[in-house]
């Protein structure tokens, strides 16, 4: 990589930036690989001396590159058969297992899923199935059948709502618990306490594994073993907190939980003095303060106009990053034209009116921000009309805040906080919860 920046292959450095695992694991020496083994077995050691019960191979990146079909292009000891592309998978966990002989090794086998073909950092299930029986030779201990992802969109890994099928890595899971003696757990899309108990009658796996679920609701086990089962705050599968904050390198978070991130600054205590609370609007900022103030002893009252609760909520669909590429290919797929730079005049009977910016100013800055200002020596702007037959319009034009006149109440001496939609702009669901939630630990 530093080759390239002296060079001033930009390009080039990019390009490796972005796969980086994909050039590295076809570039890395023999030799570097072995050493890369000897600091596995002293971590081993550390971890036992340390007081660990368990080691996890993650088996993508670096280990599921090598095993890949897709990825592994190298013609030594390493690449080609599947002898060989596995070695340095069953090198680790004898590297492991030397280091700290009585350890758990649990071994996250990354597939290569079909129909539609998702993920190159690991192997196709037949392959799968015979390196897993290699690895509980080698010394594994359990299994976690997860999706491969390396060098694939984070939506593969971690799909957001309505872009995979619920609990989609049952089928691979049930081929590789048929095939070893040892547990086997699995991940992906199990979206409720029933659907894992489900997998586990049927044999699919031994255990489960969540992710989303936990960031939701950490004490989603708990609640489950006390058979509260309805009182789980469920995951909406919505990647705006936790996936999206990974490609934005930020802290993983959770829309729906303003504690998530906050543990030692954000916790509900009791009131000392409860009091009478009204909560006019239920919407997601008004529902989580109607409860958090609630569990601190206040008496709340919440009211809504609507005849039922969850405000926008009822007809959005929370979008994020991670699902964009799915809904463009979507798009794509159903020949859907998009028109940007592209302003409505007036709707007729029977199309849209419109007038198409041909040359707009080049973007600037982060998603989100202000339009750019055109340069002082930037050309006129070059338009079109142009004329969109159409059956029907559908607006999705933004929201703006209804306005609240608090007068009237504050000069009773009622004290009056806004969050969500009423204060200052229309808010995201990240922020309507988070300042639901502020608002009530502080009243």
């Amino acid at each position: 990589m530093a080759e390239l920046f002296v060079k001033g292959d930009m390009a080039g450095a990019r390009a490796k930036l972005h796969h980086d695992m994909q050039h590295y694991i076809n570039e890395v020496t023999g030799e570097r690989l072995q050493e890369i083994l000897g600091h596995i077995t002293a971590l081993a050691r550390r971890a036992t001396q340390a007081g660990a019960d368990a080691i996890e191979v993650h088996g993508d990146r670096l280990v599921g590159s090598l095993c890949s079909p897709l990825i592994n292009q190298r013609t030594d000891e390493y690449g080609g058969s599947f002898e060989n592309r596995t070695r340095f998978a069953r090198a680790v966990v004898r590297a492991i297992r030397e280091g700290s002989p009585d350890i758990c090794i649990d071994y996250k086998l990354s597939i290569i899923t079909e129909n539609p073909q998702l993920g190159r950092g690991g192997l196709f299930i037949d392959e799968a199935v015979e390196l897993a029986k290699l690895l509980e030779a080698d010394g594994v201990d359990t299994f976690h059948v997860g999706q491969a992802n390396h060098t694939g969109n984070l939506n593969d890994t971690i799909p957001a709502m309505g872009t995979r099928p619920e609990c989609f890595m049952a089928p691979y899971a049930r081929r590789i618990k048929e095939a070893v003696s040892v547990p086997v757990s699995t991940v992906g899309r199990i979206m409720t306490p029933e659907d894992g108990a489900r997998l586990i009658e049927e044999g699919v796996c031994d255990f489960i594994g969540l992710g989303r679920p936990i960031l939701c609701d950490p004490d989603y086990a708990n609640k489950v073993a006390a058979d509260q089962v309805d009182l789980i705050r469920p995951c909406i599968m919505c990647n705006h907190g936790c996936t999206d904050a990974i490609a934005s390198r930020r802290f993983i978070s959770c829309v729906l939980n303003a504690e998530n991130g906050y543990e030692y600054k954000r916790v509900i205590t009791p009131a000392e003095t409860p009091r009478k609370i009204a909560v006019v609007g239920g919407g997601p900022a008004g529902m989580e303060a109607a409860r958090v103030a609630a569990l601190r002893g206040h008496d709340v009252t919440l009211y809504e106009q609507a005849d039922r609760l969850g405000g926008q909520l009822g007809i959005a669909a929370e979008e994020s990053s991670t699902v964009k590429p799915f809904i463009m290919e979507d798009f794509a797929a159903h020949n859907v034209v998009v028109k940007t730079n592209t302003k409505v005049d007036r709707i007729t009977a029977d199309a849209v009116e419109a007038t198409e910016t041909l040359n707009p100013p080049a973007p600037t800055g982060r998603p989100g921000a202000p339009a750019p200002v055109p340069a002082a020596d930037a050309p006129e702007p070059e338009t079109q009309a142009i004329s969109i037959p159409c059956d029907c319009v559908v607006i999705a034009s933004g929201t703006a805040p209804v306005t609240f006149d608090t007068a009237a109440l504050e000069e009773h001496g009622i004290k009056v906080t806004l969050v969500g939609d009423c204060n200052g702009k229309a808010a995201d669901i990240n922020r309507a919860v988070e300042e639901g939630y502020l608002a009530a630990t502080a009243a």
